[in-house]
């Protein structure tokens, strides 16, 4: 069991595809508009060996996304 590090406050939140972890990347486009996925993303679609805030190096990520709207 891991620490959640951001839920994004319960509020909606916009991104761009290109500035995301290449995990993401990978998945986002898999979902469409109104779908939910879980992406378990390993550190090297992630951050690497690099710690990001609270989040430690060779970190196994783990979320829960539903993609509300695209452009």
């Amino acid at each position: 069991m891991g620490d959640v590090f951001d839920n994004g406050g319960g509020n909606e939140q916009t991104f761009n595809l290109a500035e995301l972890i290449q995990g993401w990347r990978i998945g986002i486009p898999k979902i469409q508009k109104g779908g939910e996925i879980r992406l378990i993303v390993p550190p090297g679609l992630g951050y690497g060996s690099n710690a990001v805030g609270p989040i430690p190096g060779n970190s196994v990520l783990d979320f829960n996304i539903q993609l509300l709207n695209t452009q």
